[in-house]
């Protein structure tokens, strides 16, 4: 018996493939959003996400006829925390309905945030508020862009296929002992 040659890595990676990697991206979220940090135009001024709540919905990579292809769809909640100019520290909650390919790749449409202000209003926690609604925002978009690169980067070599026979660990067909 004879082991057959390996398919060009053209024609094994022309078929759909699947990888699930949902509680990766809820942890990569968790890791990479808390690193964000927004300095005001006032020194004392400074807000940051302190901790991702929740993150709901699906992401996979697939492969289709030699492609890798990220497919993800989430609500991402997040709180964040600041410090207001007189000192005062300021909390709340920001809600992002949907992170997704057809947004961050695709461009087909726009992020949507809804903030929520845990902290009294007065008007240095206003002025960190609007601070957090004005430059949040783009710090978040470039981690979201940075999602799709990671995904394929960390989990792409899990679905394509190399022209390369890999035997490593798999007995050879020969004799039984």
């Amino acid at each position: 018996m004879s082991i057959p040659p390996p398919l060009p890595s053209s024609t094994a990676n022309w078929h759909w493939k699947n990888k699930n990697i949902t509680r990766w991206s809820t942890e990569w979220f968790e890791r990479e959003l808390t690193t964000i940090t927004i300095n005001g135009d006032d020194e004392n001024e400074v807000v940051s996400v302190s901790k991702v709540t929740e993150v709901d919905g699906d992401v996979e990579l697939g492969q289709r006829k030699s492609k890798l292809i990220t497919i993800y769809d989430c609500k991402v909640v997040l709180q964040w925390a600041g410090t207001a100019s007189d000192g005062t520290e300021v909390n709340g909650t920001l809600t992002i309905p949907e992170v997704s390919h057809e947004i961050t790749l695709d461009n087909l449409s726009d992020y949507a945030y809804s903030w929520s202000l845990s902290t009294a209003s007065s008007p240095a926690v206003d002025k960190l508020f609007s601070l957090a609604k004005s430059r949040l925002p783009a710090a978040l978009e470039a981690k979201f862009a940075a999602f799709p690169v990671a995904i394929i980067d960390i989990h792409g070599k899990d679905l394509t296929v190399s022209g390369q026979p890999s035997r490593v660990g798999t007995p050879a067909p020969g004799t039984s002992t």
